[in-house]
């Protein structure tokens, strides 16, 4: 019998170890790990897509802060710049864009959802509707 690597160990070992870090940090991540790191206490959610699209589901315990809203930034600025923030939109484009303000914004560590709820609904993960 073959020995398998547990490269999906790995990985998550690594991601759970850069949320931990000072420096700032970013990450794009696949569902399952995504899934993981969002059950853990000190994370924030942040689902950037519109209302519209937030209500037809979302990722459960997600704050729904549009990053096409003119407000965006003054709504991510009452978020904690320190703890680690996990985004996602539809398929991975506005969340990097989310990124790439909340970086600027003086985010620490950032995760993205690599595909967006799409991806997450593919690995058959749960929606709040």
């Amino acid at each position: 019998m073959a020995y398998k690597f547990p490269f999906k160990l790995i990985s998550f070992i690594i991601t759970i170890v850069f949320l931990s870090s000072c420096a700032v940090q970013y990450a794009n991540v696949k569902a399952d790990q995504f899934n993981e790191l969002s059950k853990q206490n000190n994370v924030q959610l942040v689902d950037v897509r519109t209302k519209e699209e937030y209500d037809t589901g979302h990722i459960k315990d997600a704050l729904n802060i549009n990053v096409q809203d003119s407000s965006f930034l003054s709504q991510i600025d009452k978020l904690d710049k320190n703890k680690p923030i996990l985004v996602y939109c539809r398929s991975g484009k506005r969340s990097n864009d989310a990124t790439e303000i909340m970086k600027k914004a003086g985010f620490t560590r950032i995760v993205n959802l690599e595909g967006g709820i799409l991806s997450w609904e593919e690995a058959a993960l749960p929606i709040n509707k």
